[in-house]
């Protein structure tokens, strides 16, 4: 046989010896000691259950963590990047999410699986709420109200700074910059035409100075005007009203655009200001929709909101995936998920007998009560652990960030121990 050390042994060879001897044994043993009165209902269903998940099972888990097909997954590494915390089962993809899902109201350790997904969902939102701020260089934490606020008084205070520095913009309505506006109003309604007109008057033109300047205080005072008119027709069940604040909408875009023109000096903070507000509206959006829940978004509420800031064409940019943040709102969709396919009822109840059985041999066996406590005890002990911080942390860089040594070695779980063996031998020549 091989000894440790040998020139045919390497980590690889150990891993397959344990999944491969450890695993059926840990199974086979949890089985017998469950299944010792087989006249038992609740043991007929735990017995083979426990040799399944525990025996069986943990090849094929070790081969998922090791080598799984999400490793290479664009909307994992995404939300990697962005800062996220995913657990392990939402890893692994749908499937594996919705086992793990199910396992929340599993005894003792569903409260620790619920508390990783439950930063799943917060890590999201700081994510989404960092879009918004990470043009001025500026890093928001935490989820909710107060942190959206937090970023939303960033942004207004950027924008304060930048525009007390300029010196306004010069504004005719039949300026050229805003020829194409007057263009879009004149295809409304008679009656929609007229209110646009009296909106520019009331209030923008009367805010010009002498000199046809809008000071950088009386500037602010017409865009805020505009952005709450242009807001309310959009809200509007009119068809023709909202067709009014989309030109009004347009108009202070035009505006915005002008501000940047004629003090060059500060475009780039106005631009790096204007795409913060552009995603923060999403995410305060998205947290109104989740207001019962402290403003704590779901990825889906997210993809929502972008579905109903996207202005363009037919939406034009989400049907082609380029809606400003779609690409973040559609990953958390993919890989964190909103709901579980079912209710769970049915593996709630898996659970639920699976620990019942155990109970109950232990009473009606006394003989069998240390093993089945032990086997208790693992039940809830091994998922507990498996979703501490840095078990999981371990776990989910194994999948995301894997070696070409634990590539190559998830290979060798389905094969033959002689097939391993060989294998194992011309890696090892390999290597060498």
């Amino acid at each position: 046989g091989q000894v440790i050390g040998s020139p045919m042994m390497n980590p690889k060879d150990v891993l397959r010896t344990a999944t491969s001897l450890i695993a059926p044994a840990i199974g086979s043993a949890a089985g017998t000691e469950l299944a010792h009165d087989t006249n038992n209902p609740y043991l007929k269903v735990a017995a083979p259950l426990a040799g399944m998940l525990v025996g069986g099972g943990v090849n094929a888990a070790i081969k998922t963590v090791l080598n799984p097909k999400t490793a290479n997954n664009p909307d994992v590494q995404l939300l990697q990047k962005e800062g996220v915390d995913i657990t392990s089962g939402q890893a692994m993809g749908k499937k594996s999410n919705a086992i793990e899902q199910k396992m929340t109201s599993y005894p003792v350790a569903g409260e620790q699986i619920a508390q990783k997904r439950t930063q799943s969902i917060e890590t999201f939102n700081n994510a989404a709420i960092n879009r918004a701020t990470a043009p001025l260089g500026v890093k928001i934490h935490g989820a909710g109200h107060d942190a959206i606020k937090q970023a939303g008084d960033t942004l207004s205070q950027a924008y304060d700074d930048v525009l007390a520095n300029t010196e306004g913009i010069k504004f005719s309505p039949s300026a050229e910059p805003y020829k194409p506006i007057i263009q879009q109003a004149n295809s409304l309604s008679d009656a929609m035409k007229r209110k646009f007109m009296d909106t520019v008057k009331n209030e923008v033109t009367r805010l010009v100075d002498d000199t046809g300047v809008l000071t950088p205080e009386k500037y602010q005072q017409a865009v805020s005007q505009l952005k709450s008119v242009s807001s309310n027709y959009l809200s509007s069940t009119d068809a023709t009203q909202r067709e009014l604040g989309e030109v009004i909408k347009n108009l202070k875009t035009a505006m915005d655009g002008q501000l940047a023109m004629q003090n060059p000096k500060y475009a780039p903070q106005l631009s790096k200001i204007n795409l913060g507000y552009a995603n923060l509206v999403k995410v305060e959006q998205a947290a109104v929709a989740a207001k019962a829940n402290g403003g704590v978004f779901t990825p889906g509420q997210l993809l929502n909101a972008v579905k109903k800031a996207d202005s363009s064409v037919r939406s034009r940019a989400i049907a082609r995936g380029t809606a400003q943040m779609q690409d973040l709102a559609t990953a958390g969709q993919n890989v964190i998920g909103n709901k579980i396919p079912d209710s769970g009822t049915a593996g709630r109840n898996i659970v639920a007998g699976g620990t019942l059985a155990g109970t109950i041999s232990g009473i009606m066996h006394p003989d069998t009560i240390i093993p089945t406590m032990a086997a208790g005890s693992a039940a809830i002990g091994i998922p507990y652990m498996a979703y501490t911080q840095p078990v999981q942390n371990a776990l989910v860089g194994m999948m995301t960030n894997r070696s070409n040594a634990l590539r190559a070695a998830s290979n060798y779980i389905d094969l033959s121990p002689e097939a391993r063996y060989l294998a194992a031998y011309q890696a090892r020549q390999q290597m060498q």
